[in-house]
């Protein structure tokens, strides 16, 4: 919960927090028998928000862009999976044509292709895992991407296997430099590169 004041908080443009923002907020802390001071709220820092990462699986969602940072840094850290014959996620994620669509989804977009269903461990985590198994368990990237395939390379050459992956079998993610937005890159929309990358 306080992770998400503190997220509010920190998108906010003059670092205040809204009336709306205030009830939300209040609403939630009361429900949790929690007692809410703006006094003990502080901006994340860039190394904080470097930490967060969202992995979206079925992303349904037709707008899904890294948070605009006053120096152009790209976060959070964002990877979207969908099974091909997912119809949830063919809303957003695996979108046929999404640029026609007006599909925005920045990171790394991975499909299962032939795979159906929703269900998160059924149609999703168990896939990963059969696809990663060695020795009797899943480790970190141990076949590649596989299951899933990415969808937007040109964008993100450096992420054919998950970042997700890394955390497989009790693992670690790779760490990686902040990422910088390039406007107008590809198709036309925010897109990221590694700090220093050439643009």
């Amino acid at each position: 919960m306080l992770e998400l004041i503190k997220h509010i908080y920190a998108r906010t443009s003059s670092n205040r927090l809204s009336d709306a923002d205030v009830d939300a907020i209040h609403g939630h802390t009361r429900a949790e028998g929690m007692r809410f001071d703006r006094r003990h709220i502080k901006p994340l820092n860039a190394r904080e928000l470097g930490r967060l990462e969202l992995y979206c699986f079925a992303n349904c969602a037709s707008h899904m862009c890294y948070i605009d940072t006053a120096d152009g840094t790209a976060f959070p850290w964002i990877e979207s999976f969908g099974n091909q014959h997912d119809i949830v996620a063919r809303l957003g994620v695996v979108a046929p044509h999404p640029r026609r669509q007006q599909i925005e989804i920045d990171g790394p977009r991975y499909e299962h292709l032939g795979a159906w269903g929703h269900l998160l461990n059924v149609h999703y985590l168990k896939a990963i895992e059969q696809a990663q198994l060695r020795g009797g368990v899943a480790r970190a990237a141990a076949h590649d991407g596989k299951p899933y395939k990415l969808v937007n390379e040109l964008q993100f050459p450096e992420a054919a296997v998950p970042r997700l992956y890394g955390y497989l079998g009790g693992g670690s993610s790779r760490p990686s430099p902040p990422r910088r937005f390039r406007r107008g890159h590809g198709n036309g929309r925010a897109s990221a590169t590694p700090t220093g990358a050439p643009t």
